[in-house]
């Protein structure tokens, strides 16, 4: 299992996407169970739900 982080850009963003970061996780197995559904569906998943506000 392999984790990359794209470089945060400097100061203030006006944009949402201008202030993330892209996150890339790269898994292989022999076999394709472990590496399947059971791991990708939770963060795919996750996405179609409304986000959870942040408090300050």
């Amino acid at each position: 299992m392999t984790w990359a982080q794209t470089p945060a850009r400097g100061g203030d963003s006006e944009t949402e996407e201008g202030a993330s970061v892209i996150l890339r996780c790269i898994g292989k197995d022999a076999d394709a169970g472990p590496l399947g559904k059971p791991f990708t569906g939770p963060a795919v998943e996750s996405r179609a739900r409304e986000p959870t506000p942040v408090s300050p």
